[in-house]
């Protein structure tokens, strides 16, 4: 086999092990079903649980309404992602259904993956879900976002951060987003 595991309606899936990935989820049909915090809260928690679960490492986020960005790294783990995304979309789906009494309900579109194989894309990528939330006009100032990472990297090293965005620009990366 080439590496790459393809499936019907679904972009190709390049899987490595010891390999980063920045993988987008995105709702069915754009609906906002992690509008509120406890549904953001809900998602952060299925996502952490399933990397962590499986022996991958969860190394940055961002929640938004109705997509998330992740970056994740499999730690030398050959567990297929594909495995841990239709776990943790089937675990957030019920809960959401459960919640809302909307049994049945498609909540997931799909999920998009890039393995990251060069420092500047790795970096480029990392910027572009930090300041994700600034994009789509939730905040003035990433920071001011909870329900991503980079709040609290910015708070451990506010100059590092800033250095970061200025060496790896992410406005001109073509990626998946809503």
């Amino acid at each position: 086999m080439d590496g790459i595991m393809h499936y019907e309606h679904n972009p190709p899936h390049l899987y490595c092990e010891g390999g980063k990935y920045f993988i987008t989820g995105a709702t069915y049909k754009h609906n906002r079903y992690f509008a509120d915090d406890q549904a953001k809260e809900n998602l952060l928690y299925s996502i952490r649980r399933g990397f962590l679960d499986k022996g991958w490492a969860l190394e940055d986020w961002v929640i938004l309404d109705n997509h998330y960005h992740i970056m994740v790294d499999s730690k030398e783990n050959n567990e297929f992602l594909k495995t841990i995304m239709n776990s943790i979309h089937r675990f957030t789906a019920t809960w959401l259904n459960k919640r809302d009494k909307k049994l049945g309900r498609k909540v997931w579109y799909n999920y998009w993956d890039s393995l990251i194989t060069y420092e500047r894309s790795y970096y480029a990528r990392l910027n572009y879900l930090w300041y994700n939330p600034v994009k789509h006009g939730y905040c003035k100032y990433a920071e001011d976002y909870e329900f991503g990472s980079f709040r609290e990297r910015y708070l451990a090293d506010k100059t590092y951060m800033q250095d970061l965005k200025a060496s790896f620009p992410w406005d001109e990366l073509d990626v998946f987003d809503l």
